[in-house]
């Protein structure tokens, strides 16, 4: 299930134009995040993570459109 949102979060973030490196960036300093031990899921870190990116990614799409 988490595997599954962690590919739909990416497919989204490529659709917003970013580039897998920069997705491939986002993981790893999701995880390394999550080493002091937060009480989450490595998984679940990555997911919170490409969120806010998804999140702030789309914004961005938006207001490049009204242009």
């Amino acid at each position: 299930m988490k595997q599954e949102q962690i590919k739909q979060l990416t497919q989204k973030l490529l659709a917003c134009g970013y580039h897998s490196s920069q997705i491939r960036h986002i993981i790893s300093e999701a995880v390394e995040s999550g080493t002091a031990d937060t009480g989450s899921s490595q998984e679940q870190l990555i997911i919170e993570a490409l969120e806010s990116y998804v999140e702030f990614g789309s914004k961005c799409k938006r207001t490049g459109n009204r242009k």
